[in-house]
């Protein structure tokens, strides 16, 4: 194995907690759990839109009849 490797904590000898990933992991779940919500959000909008204008071509089509 290589020496630039960082070698797994020694149970008795280092803090799990001590730069383990785990930070960085967590990061980057709420990172990903604000984005989905983003998109959600947006997705959200966007069928109100879809709505809105299918909406108003029902009206215009019922004008033209």
């Amino acid at each position: 194995m290589s020496s630039s490797l960082r070698q797994p904590p020694a149970a008795t000898t280092e803090l799990a907690s001590e730069n383990d990933g785990i930070a960085p992991v967590g990061l980057a779940f709420q990172a990903l759990v604000q984005e989905n919500q983003d998109l959600v959000h947006c997705l959200d909008k966007l069928e109100c839109t879809f709505n809105d204008l299918r909406h108003r071509g029902e009206i215009a089509e019922r004008a033209h009849q």
